[in-house]
């Protein structure tokens, strides 16, 4: 898994998040340049990116979750019901 957030309070949640599932991460800052964003992504194979659609636009993973997408803020809302539904509101 890769995070590609900002400093602020969606990346510590996120954060805690793939520690909860049990799950190691790549941390990526959205202020490196794209193209060694582009390598440590490339580099490292993330199963899944976690991130803004903004910063999803600037990569080319096949598997991105939106944090700010309308569907995936929905499907959180609804709690664990909601996240059989998650998939469909991914960026890609």
């Amino acid at each position: 898994m890769a995070v590609l957030l900002p400093r602020a309070a969606d990346l510590i949640v996120a954060l805690l998040a793939v520690m909860k599932a049990g799950a190691c991460y790549v941390p990526v800052d959205p202020e490196y340049p794209a193209d060694r964003i582009a390598y440590m992504l490339e580099n490292s194979a993330p199963t899944l990116l976690i991130t803004s659609r903004t910063d999803a636009e600037r990569t080319t993973a096949d598997s991105v979750l939106c944090l700010d997408d309308p569907a995936v803020t929905a499907d959180l809302a609804g709690g664990v019901r909601g996240m059989s539904r998650m998939r469909s509101g991914w960026c890609r």
